[in-house]
């Protein structure tokens, strides 16, 4: 409170954001390792849904890692059901080494966007686990569709932590 009285005190007042408000788009998912990749290669898949129950659709989204990602799909698939929509898809762009990638294109809400990526190191060695444990987030941006004018409203989900594979006791050197 005293920090607050001198700023306010010396004339100085901090704007704050006003009007905030929480997204009302929720993803969920995972990344799997590829098999006999050596903890390198992973594939992702997730899904959003909106919690007003809107028509929504994914325009962009963005991968985002604590470890370095040395490349990803530049192509992702979206399905429904299982079954790959040809109406619906992503390109992904970004530099690498980094840590993550964007993605845009369009998919409609609780479709699954399933792509894949490499990562420099396998993140179950000892050397790795010793910087702490791998995660993987998405973050999302929609466009919520109003039914009756079909008029647009941006929004932009937190980002969203996906489930990565745990490792095992005994990994790497």
């Amino acid at each position: 409170m005293a920090t607050l009285a001198g700023v306010v005190a010396g004339g100085a007042l901090l704007a704050l954001p006003s009007g905030a408000s929480a997204s009302t788009v929720d993803c969920w998912g995972g990344a799997g390792a590829a098999p006999d990749s050596k903890g390198l290669a992973y594939s992702y898949s997730f899904q959003c849904h909106s919690l007003e129950g809107d028509p929504t659709q994914v325009d962009a989204y963005s991968i985002i890692s604590n470890r370095p990602v040395a490349e990803f799909g530049t192509e992702v698939v979206v399905s429904k059901d299982g079954v790959a929509l040809n109406d619906q898809s992503f390109g992904c762009e970004g530099t690498f080494p980094s840590e993550g990638f964007g993605c845009f294109g369009k998919a409609s809400l609780d479709n699954t966007i399933q792509g894949g990526f490499k990562l420099q190191r396998n993140p179950c060695t000892k050397k790795s686990r010793r910087k702490g444990s791998w995660h993987l987030w998405v973050v999302a941006s929609a466009n919520k569709i109003n039914p009756i004018t079909g008029a647009k409203t941006s929004t932009t989900t937190e980002p969203q932590r996906l489930r990565v594979p745990g490792c095992k006791a005994k990994s790497g050197k």
